[in-house]
């Protein structure tokens, strides 16, 4: 098994982190069906590709920029939804 170049290192840091906001992304929409096969096919990918990486496949040089784009629509997704928790009831 070959041993994952400094690119790679840095994507499975990117996956890893990727992982932990969709574990996130995932509490809050277990009710909504709709959304809920979007964020778990977006799992099953990084869990392939992480996989793939971990058994010495090396990533194409885009799959860093591209799954970094991937980790900011989920910290958004995570900072709107606080942001829509946070916010006062008007009907209270």
């Amino acid at each position: 098994m070959q041993k994952p170049n400094q690119n790679d290192t840095r994507l499975i840091q990117m996956l890893e982190r990727i992982l932990a906001l969709n574990d996130q992304v995932l509490l809050l929409v277990h009710d909504r069906p709709d959304l809920l096969s979007r964020f778990v096919d977006q799992r099953i990918g990084v869990l392939r590709v992480l996989d793939a990486l971990q058994s010495g496949t090396p990533a194409p040089p885009e799959a860093l920029p591209a799954f970094g784009r991937v980790a900011r629509q989920l910290e958004e997704i995570l900072l709107r939804s606080h942001q829509i928790q946070a916010a006062p009831r008007m009907d209270a």
